[in-house]
């Protein structure tokens, strides 16, 4: 996107959702594929409670003549630990604090995906319904994760 390094946080001058939306549909070899695997992990980092989810941490492989959007990485719940932000890198629908968001800012961010609201609530269920199955089997050892299993079941709203 042309932005300097120093610049991932949306409100630093960093890359919104709806650009980061926008640069997979240019140059990605299948965009259809990565665009829903960038909308799947906008959900997961919002599940999570990563609020550290910021445009440096998006990133493509090239290979050959293929662009495509890589794997996920810097997975954290920040949420879990009170001396982190408690705002989002980038904005969902407008909204930066996770405790705030509501319909209106979720159908917003998945117009900006270019997503229906049907499609985008089903997408969207799935994916929660899938991270508490994996919950219920997470023997929980210690405190951190039991704070971490309390901050990702409070985000599935």
């Amino acid at each position: 996107m042309g932005i300097a390094p120093e610049l991932k946080y949306q409100q630093e001058g960093g890359p919104n959702l709806k650009r980061c939306f926008a640069l997979v549909k240019e140059i990605s070899s299948m965009p259809g594929v990565d665009l829903l695997r960038l909308f799947d992990a906008v959900i997961f980092n919002q599940i999570i409670g990563n609020n550290d989810a910021h445009g440096k941490n998006f990133s493509f492989l090239y290979h050959e003549s293929e662009t495509r959007l890589a794997p996920l990485y810097d997975l954290v719940c920040t949420q879990a630990y009170p001396d982190l932000s408690d705002e989002m890198a980038m904005k969902i629908g407008g909204e930066r604090k996770p405790s705030r968001l509501r319909q209106r800012n979720w159908e917003k961010f998945f117009e900006e995906a270019g997503l229906s609201f049907a499609a985008a609530s089903k997408r969207r269920k799935a994916l929660c319904l899938k991270v508490k199955k994996a919950l219920e089997a997470w023997p929980q050892t210690s405190e951190t994760e039991s704070k971490v299993i309390q901050v990702i079941t409070g985000n599935f709203n």
